[in-house]
């Protein structure tokens, strides 16, 4: 149907929001792609989707690091009750063999 002039440019762009909107790191996944695809003609081309895909990314989601870092240090785990920490206190001690 539609003939593109350059595919592998159109290939790099795609490459370069997709990362750009996954870690939420433009100038990272800029210079990812411009390294992998020699793509020096191309700077403007991938900085201007980078920054676009980051941008509608952090619309519609939170940050990824730092909802990592929260995961990671329990922040957005559920919290137990006493209620919940002395039963499962009870079941360990229950087990056999300790």
């Amino acid at each position: 149907m539609t003939e593109y002039l350059n595919p592998p440019a159109l290939i790099a762009l795609g490459m370069v929001g997709f990362l750009a909107a996954v870690t939420q790191a433009p100038l990272t996944a800029l210079i990812i792609v411009m390294e992998m695809v020699s793509g020096q003609p191309l700077v403007l081309s991938l900085m201007s989707s980078a920054m676009i895909a980051s941008a509608v990314s952090r619309l519609v989601s939170r940050p990824l690091y730092p909802t990592l870092a929260e995961l990671q240090l329990g922040r957005l785990a559920p919290r137990l009750t006493v209620r919940e920490s002395s039963a499962v206190g009870e079941a360990d001690s229950a087990t056999p063999g300790r």
